[in-house]
């Protein structure tokens, strides 16, 4: 499935603007990264694209048919999700494949397939209220793709799981990408970095930046360096952040047009997605 969005604009009570003339396309099979910090409006977006919002402006447009065509084309895991605490892991996604109406002989391969495929089989029987952090990510995984939809829409997949959970759920969200069109929203840059095909980068409602990676980082390309935090600095060079070493205390500078080159002690550095991102928001 491919989606189209044009001029969405969304504003909230008190004239308060959350998303402002959001233009860009989902094409099929990709998975795409939505990236921002708190507030910048990525759930909005989400939940406009998921058809659980209205847009105050603009549309949305689906390649694929009627509103019920869309909505059962689409598979959605929130960041908070409700599930059935006392129920175990495989009623908690019989119960929401009920939801999509699918007959109990697909219903039961689906859920199988499923449980293999996002290694919960050993867990079926237990209870929602006893898996970690990340076995409940897989079940609100499970649950958003029971109907088995063309696109997914994915809020936060790794939060608060620990690193080996992480790149397990980052795998599989890799392979959805090779059938599916996926999006998700993080705050972890190295997610956007591992699985995207595309990044979208959010602030105040507004794109800083939509593409691939690749090009965001060419933008930049050469305008970063490490220094020896101890020296005046001129005022062309943006501070993206400071850390110390065991020697030294080190920052890392923005400098376009290459302004340090002429300080010894600068040493042009590798152009990041990190320092990318970092500078669009303006550096610290």
């Amino acid at each position: 499935m491919e989606i189209q969005l044009n001029n969405i604009t969304k504003n909230f009570k008190k004239g308060s603007k959350a998303l402002n003339d959001i233009n860009f396309t989902l094409q099929e099979n990709t998975v795409v990264g939505l990236l921002g910090e708190n507030g910048a409006g990525k759930t909005t977006l989400m939940d406009i694209i998921s058809t659980l919002q209205k847009p105050t402006a603009g549309e949305v447009i689906y390649s694929i048919g009627t509103e019920n065509n869309i909505k059962e084309n689409i598979g959605y895991m929130p960041q908070e999700f409700g599930m059935y605490s006392q129920l175990s892991v495989e009623d908690n996604i019989r119960y929401f494949g009920y939801l999509h109406d699918i007959s109990s002989t697909k219903l039961e391969k689906r859920i199988s397939y499923l449980l293999d495929m996002l290694h919960l089989s050993e867990h079926r029987t237990k209870k929602y209220k006893q898996l970690s952090g990340g076995m409940k990510r897989r079940v609100g995984l499970a649950v958003a793709l029971i109907h088995d939809p063309e696109f997914l829409i994915i809020d936060e997949p790794t939060a608060g799981v620990d690193p080996e959970e992480r790149s397990s759920i980052r795998e599989f969200v890799m392979e959805l990408g090779l059938s599916k069109t996926v999006l998700f929203s993080t705050h972890i840059i190295e997610d956007i970095e591992q699985i995207s095909d595309r990044v979208i980068i959010l602030k105040h409602g507004t794109i800083l930046f939509e593409g691939e990676i690749s090009a965001l980082l060419s933008q930049y390309e050469g305008a970063f360096y490490e220094i020896s935090d101890n020296k005046e600095l001129p005022a062309t060079a943006i501070v993206l952040k400071r850390y110390k070493t065991k020697n030294e205390a080190k920052a890392v500078i923005y400098a376009p047009n290459h302004l340090l080159q002429e300080y010894e002690n600068a040493v042009p550095i590798e152009t990041t997605l990190e320092n990318c991102y970092l500078i669009l928001n303006g550096g610290k």
